[in-house]
């Protein structure tokens, strides 16, 4: 068993062919960068996290300052005052509201948002089963049902939807070569089809889908909670600082103004898109249904996450000599 690539060099020498023997004995989430998966997830802890492209690194990094320099400032400046002179409650809630959100930070950023195997890694890992599962899709009788749509796909051969699969909401992709199932989209920034897709947040650094929803719902709550925390202890403690002349009116202004001030505004912001994820939610409605007027609906916060679809961590099957020598479907016009 060949020794496995660091994920650069997977990207670049595994061609990711079939009949390829240097696929064998390597992790799928080493390969997925592999033409022709072409994935731009990063892992870590050998696959067991995941986050999205590193486009949005830059983003999640904005992401983190912002929740950690009004809370250095509360901790290190307020929070003694407060505990003293007002009340441990104020201290004490910024604290649980600051674990609550970097958990949930976390969790989002590295979690599976529901990602659907794509056709190569299907045939490989011998997915078949597990993809007609998650998704409910079943190749139609041709001759009991109406056939809406026939594909020709060069490796696994003709694909058919039926007109009631299709009013379902079943739909063909051509880049990962599957059918995904109504409410699946593909995310154009991770390149991959991802199960009840709501948006992709550059800000979480993952999509959000099926299996983080709930997380980034957490996520939204407790920044919520937090900003409220922490704005209204600074403001607390700026009043009872300057009634009391401990320090200049100059300094007072410039830390309301520096810190204050864009917390509050931050912590609006995420209130406003908290309340809107809320409002989706009761409505049975994702991001992209409720943007691109979709009529269709169901739980999203709610509904079951259902398990991680591609095995990350799995090694590739040995490539049988059927595979390697077999013909392959040449696509029909």
């Amino acid at each position: 068993r060949p020794a496995a690539l660091p994920m650069s060099a997977a990207a670049s020498r595994i061609p990711l062919q079939r009949g390829d023997v240097a696929l064998q004995g390597q992790p799928v989430f080493r390969i997925w960068a592999a033409t022709p998966l072409n994935g731009r997830h990063r892992f870590f802890c050998g696959g067991r996290c995941m986050c999205g492209p590193r486009d949005d690194l830059k983003y999640n990094i904005c992401t983190w300052v912002c929740v950690a320099v009004p809370s250095i400032f509360f901790f290190s400046v307020c929070a003694p005052f407060l505990w003293n002179e007002v009340s441990p409650v104020f201290p004490i809630a910024a604290a649980f509201f600051l674990l609550s959100t970097i958990s949930s930070l976390l969790i989002t950023c590295c979690t599976d948002p529901g990602i659907l195997p794509k056709q190569p890694l299907v045939r490989m890992m011998h997915l078949e089963g597990v993809l007609e599962d998650a998704t409910g899709y079943r190749q139609p009788n041709a001759a009991t049902e109406s056939v809406e749509q026939t594909i020709f796909d060069r490796d696994s051969g003709p694909v058919t939807l039926s007109s009631r699969q299709a009013e379902q909401g079943f739909k063909w992709c051509n880049t990962c070569r599957v059918i995904r199932p109504p409410r699946a989209s593909h995310c154009a920034d991770c390149n991959a089809c991802v199960l009840r897709f709501d948006h992709h947040c550059p800000f979480v650094n993952n999509c959000v889908g099926q299996r983080n929803y709930v997380f980034f719902a957490w996520f939204l709550s407790s920044a919520t909670l937090l900003g409220f925390a922490v704005v209204v202890g600074i403001a607390v403690w700026l009043q009872a600082a300057g009634s009391d002349g401990k320090m200049a009116s100059s300094v007072v202004l410039v830390t309301g103004a520096a810190v204050a001030i864009p917390a509050a505004l931050l912590g609006f912001s995420v209130m406003v898109f908290c309340c809107y994820h809320l409002s989706l939610s009761l409505r049975g409605k994702t991001t992209k249904e409720a943007l691109t007027k979709k009529e269709t609906h169901g739980a999203t916060i709610w509904a079951a996450r259902g398990p991680v679809l591609v095995p990350w961590r799995q090694v590739v099957h040995p490539i049988s000599e059927l595979e390697m020598s077999g013909p392959r479907h040449t696509a029909e016009p």
